[in-house]
């Protein structure tokens, strides 16, 4: 989402911008406002087998991911019972409705589940970093993606977003916590 950002920056710092395309087009084919990334900013395309295109890290592709399609939410599969479906089943008995969540990774990914299962996902509304807006914000490999989003915003705008206050709840991961309730980070 903020790859012409990054485009921009590599070239006013004199780098290169090397586009990886599945098909590339005879000039005017491509819609414009579908355009993310100008000709004016890439100085090398590499056509790229279709295997190498995955829409996440976990996902080849799926248009509910994008936008492209809804899909009935008994899609989503439940979450198995385990600890961490218990432990988001704790955190959304705490959401209220009309709430704006973000839902970091780990068992945050979990309440967007727990929330849709109990039929109550769709009083929320769930965001996650990546940029998703509504929905059900996915989590493992696809995290950062949401199933039915209602928008999907470029990163930056989404932090600009929680920085301005905007949020009535965050539950986010950790990597590691001692019994205190202590985080512990690396140098």
């Amino acid at each position: 989402a903020e790859a012409v950002s990054i485009a921009q920056a590599a070239k006013a710092c004199g780098g290169i911008v090397i586009a990886q395309v599945e098909d590339v087009v005879e000039y005017g084919n491509l819609q414009t406002r579908f355009v993310k990334i100008p000709g004016i900013y890439v100085d090398a395309v590499v056509k790229a087998d279709p295997d190498k295109h995955m829409q996440t890290n976990g996902t080849k592709y799926n248009p509910a991911l994008s936008g492209e399609i809804r899909v009935p939410l008994n899609a989503v599969a439940p979450l198995a019972m385990s600890e961490r479906k218990i432990m988001a089943r704790r955190a959304a008995m705490e959401l209220v409705p009309h709430a704006v969540v973000n839902l970091g990774i780990g068992v945050p990914e979990g309440v967007a589940i727990v929330a849709t299962e109990e039929g109550v996902g769709d009083q929320l509304c769930l965001t996650a970093e990546g940029g998703t807006v509504g929905g059900v914000p996915c989590g493992g490999g696809d995290f950062g993606a949401a199933t039915n989003a209602d928008c999907i915003l470029d990163q930056p705008y989404q932090f600009d977003f929680y920085d301005g206050g905007n949020l009535d709840v965050a539950y986010l991961g950790l990597a590691e916590m001692d019994e205190k309730g202590n985080i512990i980070t690396g140098d």
